[in-house]
């Protein structure tokens, strides 16, 4: 049976642990918003692009129908 100062070190060593895996976790929970945040980004610049693209469209629609 392990004697209380080698409990206390155990204890105190899990508590490090604990304490660096919630770091970890609050960082890569930083690097999710951030990702979601870029990723919704380059989506609206898609849907403008599409956007952009079928105006485009039309207008060489136009274009070839007139000529």
């Amino acid at each position: 049976m392990a004697d209380a100062q080698t409990l206390l070190e155990e204890k105190e060593a899990a508590v490090e642990k604990l304490a660096i895996s919630d770091y970890e976790l609050r960082l890569a929970q930083e690097d999710i918003l951030k990702l979601k945040s870029e990723l919704q980004k380059k989506a609206e610049n898609l849907n403008e692009l599409n956007g952009i693209f079928l105006v485009f469209q039309d207008i060489l629609i136009v274009f070839n129908f007139c000529y």
